[in-house]
């Protein structure tokens, strides 16, 4: 079997960074001293959604002060098959408080919640403070920003990358719409911790290509109406990673992997095209 290192092998929060409390078949893990929304995790209703899909639902709920992600199963065989997988949302949660030991920024976790039958997964809930009216997300201002500053600012994120690696993290889905901007210059906050992991000794080359990979296509494909020179922007983004202390990756070793994650994107399933 393939060996896999994930961020629970030291993850795993204790009692010491979570209360378990259980309640008629549901896990319910809270940061401590955490208040909780009148009835939870039984009672969330729904005040303002953000995003909904087939497997998840996002939404503000308790009068605006809370953020709520609940993560849905789309019949058995998809719960079968999380049976013996750690849940999202747990991940979630415990990939925050990491990340604050570390002194990076991301919502802060409040709680996350599991209910089963037996041990087949029904629903999943994470709850996190919100963030302040006005966030800017980045994809938005890549976006909208001039050329030279969309530039600018991709070799930032690129920086910010190589902190998050050299301290072991991997996101997991490294794009512009899962950072947000902080008031001081060249730091970022980070959403959507699904895919975290945590490698305290040094993230594999790999997947350091493909995280810096999805950063930079996905500034790519923010500015389609505006094509930009996408070899500068590699070799600008690539040398800021390397000189923030990143691995030192070569263009040679991202170039297929942009490609293909460019051409996944342009395909008429991404575009809302019928095939």
């Amino acid at each position: 079997m393939k060996k896999f290192t994930s961020i629970f092998k030291t993850m795993i929060p204790a009692p010491s960074s979570a209360e378990r409390i259980r309640q008629q078949g549901i896990l319910v893990l809270t940061a401590p001293g955490a208040e909780l929304p009148p009835g939870f995790p039984e009672n969330i209703v729904r005040e303002k959604i953000f995003k909904e899909s087939g497997s998840v639902a996002a939404f503000r709920c308790g009068n605006g002060r809370y953020f709520c992600k609940i993560y849905k199963y789309r019949g058995f065989f998809h719960s079968l098959k999380r049976t013996f997988r750690t849940p999202r949302a747990f991940r979630c949660f415990s990939g925050a408080q990491l990340l604050a030991e570390h002194g990076f920024q991301t919502p802060v976790p409040i709680a996350a919640a599991v209910r089963r039958k037996g041990i087949i997964p029904l629903s999943q809930l994470l709850l996190t403070g919100t963030l302040p009216e006005g966030t800017l997300y980045l994809d938005k201002k890549i976006r909208e920003t001039d050329l030279r500053a969309a530039g600018k600012l991709l070799c930032e994120l690129a920086a910010f990358a190589a902190k998050l690696h050299r301290k072991g993290f991997v996101h997991g889905d490294m794009s512009l719409r899962n950072f947000y901007a902080l008031t001081e210059p060249g730091n970022f906050g980070l959403i959507d911790l699904d895919g975290i992991r945590h490698y305290p000794q040094a993230i594999p080359r790999k997947m350091a290509v493909k995280e810096l990979a999805r950063l930079i296509s996905s500034a790519f494909r923010c500015r389609e109406k505006d094509p930009v020179p996408q070899e500068d922007w590699l070799h600008d983004a690539l040398q800021s990673y390397r000189q923030n202390g990143g691995a030192d990756l070569r263009p040679e070793e991202l170039r297929p992997v942009l490609a293909r994650l460019l051409k996944h994107r342009a395909h008429p399933v991404w575009e809302g095209k019928s095939l």
